[in-house]
């Protein structure tokens, strides 16, 4: 009887010291997930317009996009924005990027009176570290008077244009944050910079309306150059309202420009990609650098790639 009464005492004594083990451990993993919340995070973002796959380029699709892809890799951006992708450059890059998911669909064709497909038309497609993100939700609307209409046309546009979105999660964190990526019109002189405006102007009423107060990285090819006082006033002014141009890291290397062509010896070039961050919350720019990597001959597209690290509260 005594035996088995202090048999009973051992195993409740047991039971409590697991118990309160288990307590202290569930605790600590409180803590350490509450730390890393808390802790800010750190992201390499990049944006690059591909060039569609054009035969009479001097550089065509098959022959660089090797490079191409390898510089991207080298890169080891958390996001990417790419613009200007037909439906299976965006399939050969994605198999060269293997630690990348995407989302996004194409604008659809080029003539308003053709039926909509999703697998039509240039694409703006989001890559995100799959190992690190995974997207809670993912969407592309159209720069028009009703951007939720698939294949719209803004007012006047010659194509359509598009904005592809992802709301993506750290993993290790449940931190969440919305990335966007563009490509507003390029017709030139006071039509042109009226229009990008439109466009700019339906994207960032989206934006907000989505994005609430999170942190925003909006990714693209503005088709409008910083150095143009018309394209500041019009274009420019609306986006300094909210976001910060990551040009303005401390740290910078490269050109100034992100436009040449694919000549490597072109001089004229024009600023026309961007990352912009959000103001509020308040991301930190860290540094920003406009990759000029080439061939000895040719760039691997018309555009350069941008690159900005950031750090999101």
């Amino acid at each position: 009887m005594i035996a088995s009464t202090w048999g009973k005492i051992d195993t409740l004594l047991t039971r409590i010291r697991f118990s309160t083990g288990m307590r202290r451990l569930v605790i600590l993993c409180g803590l350490l997930t509450t730390v890393a919340a808390a802790a800010p995070m750190n992201l390499k973002v990049m944006t690059y317009n591909i060039r569609y796959d054009e035969s009479k380029d001097p550089f065509v699709w098959d022959e660089r996009l090797a490079p191409l892809s390898e510089l991207i890799v080298s890169q080891q951006p958390d996001v990417l924005g790419v613009q200007e992708a037909l439906r299976y450059q965006v399939s050969d890059l994605a198999k060269k990027l293997q630690d990348y998911a995407w989302v996004g669909v194409g604008r659809g064709p080029d003539n308003p009176k053709m039926e909509y497909s999703e697998k039509a038309g240039e694409f703006n497609p989001i890559f995100y570290r799959k190992d690190r993100f995974e997207a809670l939700g993912s969407g592309t609307f159209w720069l028009s008077a009703t951007p939720d209409k698939a294949g719209s046309f803004g007012p006047g546009f010659g194509l359509p244009r598009i904005s592809t979105w992802a709301k993506l999660r750290e993993k290790t964190t449940g931190k969440t944050f919305f990335a966007f990526n563009t490509h507003l019109p390029y017709e030139s002189g006071e039509r042109g910079r009226q229009d990008r405006r439109f466009a700019l102007q339906t994207l960032l009423s989206k934006l907000s309306g989505m994005a609430g107060s999170q942190s925003v990285i909006l990714t693209g090819d503005f088709n409008s150059d910083s150095a143009d006082a018309g394209e500041r006033t019009a274009v420019h002014s609306l986006l300094e309202k909210g976001f910060q141009d990551a040009a303005r890291a401390p740290k910078r290397s490269g050109p100034d420009n992100t436009f040449y062509g694919f000549e490597v010896n072109n001089k004229n070039g024009a600023r026309l990609d961007y990352i912009w961050v959000s103001r509020a919350p308040a991301v930190t720019l860290n540094s920003y650098r406009v990759l000029d990597n080439n061939n000895g001959k040719y760039y691997f597209s018309d555009h350069l790639p941008v690159v900005a690290e950031v750090t999101l509260p």
